[in-house]
């Protein structure tokens, strides 16, 4: 309905306010730009843009992922005049998105990079 699939491909941006509408719905409280510093069975400790917080809980489950695939840093690429060449170049790996404006940019990283 949002237009999200367009020729085969994701638009992201189409998939944000229907996120937003079920975070709202679902009266998440998110906490956005966080990391975790420490956590266990019982807690976990966080800094964000409101400083450091530690949060209790009867348990703590790490939903993190595991990055088998291994770190990336990504960005989205837009109003690009000439399209770019889908592939890897330089370390830097490019691809299409659904619009003919819209391209993907992402470098790989060291799994323990933070």
């Amino acid at each position: 309905m949002r237009g999200a699939l367009q020729n085969g491909r994701l638009h992201l941006a189409a998939l944000s306010p229907g996120l937003s509408d079920w975070c709202l719905q679902h009266k998440l409280n998110l906490l956005l730009n966080t990391e975790i510093l420490v956590h266990d069975t019982h807690g976990v400790q966080i800094i964000n843009i409101q400083g450091q917080q530690t949060m209790k809980a009867d348990q703590v489950i790490d939903a993190r992922p595991q990055y088998k695939n291994g770190k990336y840093f990504g960005a989205i690429l837009s109003a690009v005049d000439h399209p770019v060449q889908e592939g890897c170049f330089d370390g830097i790996a490019f691809c299409y998105g659904a619009l003919p404006s819209e391209a993907y940019a992402r470098i790989s990283l060291e799994e323990n990079c933070n």
